[in-house]
């Protein structure tokens, strides 16, 4: 006896549904990689703000710069360049939803 062939299911999204749930998770993904850089900058600044007061207070360092005078040394440069390719690495390229994703028809 034959057998009549399934063609799939019946609701399949089209090319322009796939491509703007793409754009949509792209754009959040840059808008919060952005986000997430200014957080790590005010985070960084607080930090070398108490690096300062301790280096003051502590070690009697008597070298007066302001924590943005630090964040412009190459070093304070260097450690937020790294962290922010370490932020933009873990925000874009990883997919932590990749293998729990499930579209109209899989089952």
């Amino acid at each position: 006896m034959i057998k009549r062939r399934k063609l799939g299911p019946v609701y399949e999204q089209s090319p322009a549904e796939k491509t703007g749930e793409w754009l949509i998770d792209n754009v959040m993904k840059i808008v919060s990689t952005c986000v997430i850089w200014l957080i790590w900058w005010g985070v960084y600044y607080v930090l070398t703000g108490i690096y300062r007061f301790l280096a003051i207070n502590l070690m009697e360092w008597k070298e007066e710069r302001s924590p943005y005078q630090m964040m412009k040394s190459p070093t304070s440069m260097m450690i937020i360049a790294v962290g922010m390719m370490i932020i933009a690495w873990y925000v874009l390229l990883r997919d932590p939803l990749k293998k729990k994703k499930i579209h109209r028809g899989d089952r």
